[in-house]
């Protein structure tokens, strides 16, 4: 396997990143009522989330790096819609991040279940030493607090994180497969296309159309339809290879 990130890999992972970190905006800016409803322990369901950075371009394209590359495009996307938590979410991404690199490296680049688990898991305990190293939580909150935090913070990663990188990637799946057998299904249909065509009878400055866009379909019958003098025979020559118009 190729470990060098290619350009188009770039571009892909850049884009899914860029997205997620609108998604990480819109629930920073709703952490707080949202933890008024769930509580200290219940708002750790969402963190399973914020393991996206790292683990969906990991699975996408499986290569050294490329996690710590996306959690930062997304950390950079966050910063950039006006994310209140500065800095520490780009800390929090490359933790998540490392602990999803150390997994795919220690299971040589095999996206197994194992795998995914133990980045998910190692990711989530890398920012519970951040989250205790800054400001002693989550066991400042009590034992039994602290206890629920770390288990559903755990199962989130685990459980809610992986089967979120399976459905997006099943998703952009889909819709790539879609997409090429569309252009495939266009591609086999279309005979002869005309785009941005502007065209004047020699000698003469007047165009007979300007900016045409047109194709015709392999097995298709086509009217060319207008008034007289509109251009239509024209349209004809252009098409006929052995024309002197072309």
């Amino acid at each position: 396997m190729n470990k060098k990130i290619t350009t188009k890999e770039i571009v892909v992972v850049a884009m899914v990143a860029a997205v997620v970190g609108v998604i990480y905006t819109l629930l920073d800016y709703a952490y707080m009522p949202m933890s008024a409803v769930l509580g200290t322990v219940f708002m750790e369901l969402t963190f399973g989330i914020y393991m996206l950075s790292g683990a969906l371009p990991m699975y996408l394209v499986r290569k050294p790096g490329i996690a710590f590359f996306g959690a930062l495009v997304t950390a950079g996307v966050n910063l950039l819609l006006g994310s209140p938590y500065g800095l520490q979410l780009v800390l929090a991404g490359v933790l998540e991040a490392l602990g999803v690199e150390i997994a795919y490296a220690i299971f040589k680049r095999d996206a197994s279940l194992k795998c995914m688990v133990l980045g998910q898991i190692l990711g989530a305990v890398f920012v519970f030493c951040r989250d205790t190293f800054f400001w002693g939580t989550p066991w400042s909150y009590g034992t039994g607090i602290a206890a629920g935090v770390v288990i559903v913070r755990l199962l989130s990663s685990v459980v809610i994180g992986i089967a979120l990188v399976k459905v997006i990637t099943a998703a952009l799946v889909k819709l790539c497969t879609e997409r090429i057998r569309m252009c495939k299904i266009m591609n086999d249909k279309m005979g002869l296309e005309l785009q941005d065509v502007t065209y004047c009878y020699e000698g003469e400055t007047l165009p007979v159309w300007k900016h045409l866009s047109c194709c015709f379909l392999k097995g298709a019958v086509h009217a060319i339809c207008g008034p007289s003098g509109c251009g239509k025979s024209s349209v004809l020559y252009l098409l006929d290879a052995d024309s002197s118009y072309v």
